[in-house]
């Protein structure tokens, strides 16, 4: 790279106009690939490192805030959930795939929502599959 600046500024001394030396010393495509490179990925760490700095402001922001003791202690007494009852299970369910079911619905809702019943589907086609067969035989 170096030794195209170098280039660049004879071209330029000897012909007396940056623009006639500028069309005249063009870069080598490498030059211009390289500095591509290290540009993007020199931008990308600046980012990086920007991100970092913010990260820990932020932290100690939050740390100094979850010091403070709240004023009331008895607003951080913890309630008991009201006991769920068992969910009603269809014949042929095993108790495995109605545990797994019941986990992923208290997973997914954080707890607000629980299992009352499980079911199967019947066989066959649905509505959306009938929607699917009229409209794909529907004359044009």
């Amino acid at each position: 790279m170096l030794a195209w600046l170098t280039q660049y500024v004879l071209l330029a001394q000897a012909s007396g106009t940056a623009e006639e030396a500028a069309v005249a010393a063009e870069p080598p495509i490498p030059v211009v690939v390289i500095t591509g490179i290290v540009l993007v990925f020199a931008i990308l760490v600046l980012l990086f490192v920007i991100l970092q700095i913010e990260g820990r402001i932020f932290s100690s922001i939050d740390r100094k805030k979850g010091n403070k003791q709240p004023a009331d202690e008895t607003a951080l007494a913890i309630v008991p959930a009201p006991a769920a009852s068992a969910p009603k299970v269809q014949s042929g369910i095993s108790p495995e795939v109605v545990a797994a079911i019941a986990a992923a619905v208290a997973a997914s809702s954080g707890g607000a929502y629980t299992l009352r019943s499980v079911k199967t589907v019947k066989k066959g086609r649905g509505n959306w599959g009938f929607a699917g067969v009229i409209q794909s035989t529907e004359p044009f």
